[in-house]
């Protein structure tokens, strides 16, 4: 199954968004082409939930690899269910919430995450 063009072109136009937020030390800087290889062969989606997981992980202070090449290769993207979280009326300020089925259960995401991993039985909750 081939990619959209428009999807082969953002997908390759993002490097530098992923590269940016790796921010790899000195010692990794030479991995930039074999780093720019993996990514230009992941699918569009794959690339967003990469992106999101790894912004989100690093957003909550939260460890990822240093070496940016066993980033993009060992990092197992999953979305993260607000169902039964006491923050969950925050989210709902912050950000689209909706409804999803996600690997056997239905959960409360956002919506651009319902979108990245492409769930199903999609509803609005607000």
């Amino acid at each position: 199954m081939s990619e959209p063009l428009e999807h082969i072109i953002a997908k390759r136009d993002s490097f530098p968004l992923i590269w940016d937020l790796l921010a790899p030390r000195d010692e990794f800087r030479d991995l930039y082409p074999l780093c720019l290889r993996r990514w230009n062969a992941m699918t569009y989606r794959a690339q967003q939930r990469l992106y999101w997981y790894l912004r989100e992980k690093k957003r909550k202070g939260e460890k990822i690899y240093d070496n940016p090449l066993y980033a993009l290769t060992y990092t197992k993207p999953y979305p993260f269910n607000w169902r039964g979280v006491a923050s969950i009326d925050a989210q709902f300020k912050r950000e689209k919430m909706v409804s999803a089925f996600y690997n056997g259960s239905f959960g409360i995401y956002p919506k651009n995450v319902a979108d990245y991993f492409e769930m199903s039985h999609i509803t609005p909750l607000n």
